[in-house]
């Protein structure tokens, strides 16, 4: 009995040990993280979800601000539970962060169904109206299936060199991008009149002058540019 007491206190002994071991070793590399400049760790958050980059932000004393300042916004639905959530944290999360802080690149993806494209549209409304955003924006990624109605404010943007929407659906194609270099288009659908947006002659001719791919895996969506 004594023997089975002191191997059970042994055991108990070891499971603690083992714990406040990965305790420390989780400190350990807590202190490596907030070590960092400044530069780096919103460099590494520019990486990740936009929803992550604030959870760790706001959860470590030593950079709970910093992610107002981050220079890329990586938005995915896929972490959280509803559109409406999703929603609620990119109109909060544009609401706090930094005005100042240039951002370079911006990506919004939307799994679920939208009921409409407020969404998108509040997001181009945020990339356009903010001189620190469409002054430096390089990238701009969208992929939601819903109809778009804001894609000429993005003439705005004359830094934006990369353009890449998936599944989208607009009558909108009167805007000029400037400084665009490649675009790329999977499943979207662009309405001018009775006339396929990729037969228009300004999409004939960004073709022949930017690195220019359609993805096409709904054939009713869109017409093969090259065909």
């Amino acid at each position: 009995m004594n023997r089975e007491k002191i191997c059970g206190r042994n055991s108990s002994n070891s499971t603690r040990e083992e714990s406040e071991k990965k305790l420390r070793d989780g400190e350990k590399e807590e202190d490596r993280f907030t070590v960092l400049p400044d530069e780096i760790i919103l460099r590494i958050l520019s990486f990740v979800d936009a929803k992550i980059a604030v959870q760790t932000s706001v959860l470590n004393k030593r950079c709970r601000n910093l992610w107002v300042s981050l220079p890329v916004f990586n938005f995915d639905d896929s972490s959280f539970e509803d559109v409406m959530v999703f929603e609620d944290f990119i109109d909060n999360f544009f609401y706090g962060r930094d005005a100042s802080t240039n951002v370079f690149d911006v990506n919004l993806e939307c799994h679920d169904e939208l009921e409409d494209g407020d969404l998108v549209d509040s997001v181009i409304d945020h990339v356009t109206d903010t001189p620190s955003i469409f002054n430096t924006i390089e990238a701009l990624k969208i992929l939601a299936e819903c109809v778009v109605t804001n894609l000429p404010q993005l003439s705005l943007c004359k830094s934006l060199t990369s353009l890449k929407l998936c599944y989208i659906v607009t009558e909108n194609t009167n805007f000029n991008l400037p400084s665009i270099k490649h675009i790329y288009l999977q499943d979207c659908k662009f309405e001018c009149g009775e006339e396929n947006f990729l037969q228009h002659g300004k999409i004939k001719s960004w073709c022949t002058k930017y690195n220019f791919i359609v993805k096409n895996d709904k054939r009713n969506l869109i017409e093969d540019v090259f065909s």
